[in-house]
C-alpha cells in the first residue's frame, strides 16, 4: 500500500491510486478508509473530466466517468455525474440508464432524482 500512497503524494489528484488504494483497504477490511479513498476518486474523476470537457473533449470526458464507474461500479455519484454530462451531450438513453443505476444503488440520491425528472420533462433534449 506505501506505493499508492508514494503515488498520491506525487499526485494526489490522481483518481487511479485512490480506486486501488480503496479496493486495497477494502481487502483489508478497512472499509472507513476505503469509503474515503472512492469518494476522493470521484472528486478525482469528475474535476478531469470537467476539465476535459471544457476543452471540448467531451467524448473522452465522458469515457473518464465511464471508466470511474467500471471501476467503482456501487458509486451512485459516479454514475450521476456520468448521466449529466451524458445528457449534456445529448445521449438521453445513456444518460437515463446512468441516473436509473445511481437510484438503485441510493434510491434517495437527489441529484439523480433531480436529473431523471428533468430527463423525462424535456424528452431527453439537452
Amino acid at each position: 500500500m506505501e506505493h499508492y500512497h508514494r503515488a498520491l503524494e506525487l499526485n494526489p489528484d490522481q483518481p487511479l491510486a485512490h480506486i486501488n488504494l480503496a479496493i486495497a483497504l477494502t481487502a483489508l477490511g478497512r472499509t472507513n478508509e476505503a469509503a474515503a479513498s472512492y469518494h476522493t476518486a470521484t472528486q478525482a474523476l469528475k474535476k478531469h473530466a470537467d476539465a476535459l470537457a471544457q476543452q471540448g473533449r467531451m467524448e473522452e470526458a465522458a469515457a473518464q466517468l465511464l471508466e470511474g464507474t467500471r471501476r467503482i461500479p456501487n458509486n451512485a455519484e459516479g454514475h450521476c455525474q456520468l448521466a449529466v454530462l451524458l445528457a449534456r451531450m445529448g445521449k438521453p438513453e445513456e444518460a437515463r440508464t446512468h441516473f436509473i443505476e445511481a437510484l438503485r444503488i441510493e434510491p434517495d440520491y437527489k441529484e439523480a432524482q433531480k436529473g431523471l425528472r428533468e430527463l423525462e420533462k424535456t424528452g431527453g433534449k439537452p
